[in-house]
């Protein structure tokens, strides 16, 4: 275990910096890719660059959400337990990193769009706007990498990774523990001020922890529940482009277009679960009870 203020206090500063960038680049997706005046002006909104730039948007705040959850569970419990424990840490820092990680990719892309004078003919007077963005997005993405590099370093001082298969450990919690964990702390917490608030809460944490659990839950099946919601999200990304562009005049290049996004949306979710599924501790796997 390791005490935690010194933990705690380096991993949440972490996490406001990578927040920070996080935002800043949220704020040029948003003007470079939905505001049509800037879009058409923009050196990257064609492929590849409007590419990385998509999927790094799409992953990251799944990404963001994650590490934020275990941060809030962690501080609160170490908060009464005095302790975080060395797994718990190291996953933090992991998911903060991979956050960093999805910041800088539209950063580069951005500054090679630049450097190769992408789109050349298409830039217009917000093009200083667009460029000053990007600086500051990669302003943050410095700063943030390189508080989180001093920061990965000390604590891997304190705790060093153990050598040991994803599993051998049982208590090393998953992020459907986090989950769980968060909203049954947040409903006791709540339930002073407002026992129906507070209830709905810990029911809700009770209710993940029980079917992640479960005969039919995502730690016995992970295969199974990833390619669902990979099905789920492809078909709500499919959905929400339609909604955005409007209705082609064609039905059959509505569909087309509608299959696209919808395999795009769902290769998003089965690779970036492969890649980082074990990584970030997504779902611990749970053998399948022996029937005998």
């Amino acid at each position: 275990m390791l005490g935690t203020r010194s933990p705690a206090h380096a991993l949440t500063r972490a996490w406001v910096l990578s927040t920070a960038a996080a935002a800043a680049l949220a704020a040029l997706w948003v003007a470079s890719t939905q505001l049509p005046t800037v879009r058409a002006h923009s050196p990257w909104s064609d492929d590849p660059y409007d590419a990385v730039l998509s999927v790094a948007s799409l992953v990251l705040p799944f990404v963001w959400a994650v590490t934020t959850v275990r941060l809030l569970r962690w501080r609160s419990a170490a908060a009464a337990a005095a302790v975080i424990p060395p797994a718990t840490v190291r996953t933090i820092v992991r998911g903060i990193g991979v956050v960093l990680a999805l910041v800088w990719a539209p950063v580069v892309a951005g500054v090679a769009a630049l450097a190769l004078h992408a789109r050349h003919d298409a830039w217009g007077p917000r093009l200083g706007w667009l460029e000053g963005r990007v600086a500051l997005t990669g302003v943050l993405a410095l700063v943030a990498s390189v508080d989180m590099a001093r920061t990965r370093t000390r604590l891997r001082s304190l705790a060093p990774a153990p050598r040991r298969a994803w599993g051998a450990a049982p208590a090393e919690p998953d992020a459907l523990d986090d989950v769980a964990g968060l909203l049954q702390t947040a409903g006791r917490s709540l339930a002073r001020w407002s026992r129906r608030i507070g209830g709905l809460l810990a029911w809700g944490g009770t209710t993940v922890a029980a079917v992640a659990a479960s005969r039919w839950g995502p730690r016995r099946h992970r295969l199974a529940w990833c390619l669902a919601l990979a099905l789920g999200f492809g078909a709500a990304l499919a959905a929400w482009h339609g909604i955005a562009e409007g209705a082609s005049a064609h039905w059959s290049t509505q569909l087309l277009v509608g299959a696209v996004f919808a395999s795009a949306g769902a290769a998003i979710v089965v690779v970036s679960y492969a890649c980082l599924g074990t990584y970030l501790r997504l779902i611990r796997p749970e053998p399948r009870p022996d029937p005998r």
